[in-house]
């Protein structure tokens, strides 16, 4: 069965999931030099948090991060996450794509240097864990 669409293409994943959240966003840098991490969260097709961070290199055991400011809200919707370092190449990732069904609430890790030289964006599917993070949005932290 084929479909028409007059407009933008989302995935299937996309459609069927419309009711999660992100309870925390964080961005770690694992190389021992410093980058510029710049994070943006879509809902909907519509940006609803752009920030640019600068973070320290892994200097011994200590690594580097923060959380981002909970900008997005408590909103339910079909996210996606599009990050880059030192105005390098996006990377993007749909929270949609990356869970099993629906999930009430998601945490998200941008990292640099965890696999080797590469940015990825990590997408775990509950917030059970948020307390334990600095920061994040308060609905995940209650």
């Amino acid at each position: 069965m084929a479909a028409g669409s007059a407009g933008c293409v989302e995935s299937v994943a996309d459609i069927i999931d419309s009711s999660t959240r992100i309870g925390w966003i964080g961005v770690s840098n694992y190389d021992t030099e410093p980058h510029r991490f710049e994070v943006q969260v879509e809902r909907g097709g519509s940006t609803v948090h752009e920030s640019s961070h600068g973070i320290r290199g892994k200097e011994d055991d200590m690594l580097f991060g923060e959380a981002l400011e909970c900008t997005w809200g408590d909103t339910e919707g079909t996210y996606r996450i599009r990050s880059r370092i030192d105005e390098s190449e996006w990377v993007e990732r749909s929270v949609a794509d990356a869970i099993d069904g629906t999930v009430d609430c998601v945490t998200v890790r941008v990292s640099y240097g965890d696999l080797g030289d590469t940015l990825d964006v990590f997408i775990r599917e509950n917030c059970d864990d948020v307390p334990t993070y600095d920061g994040g949005c308060a609905f995940a932290n209650e």
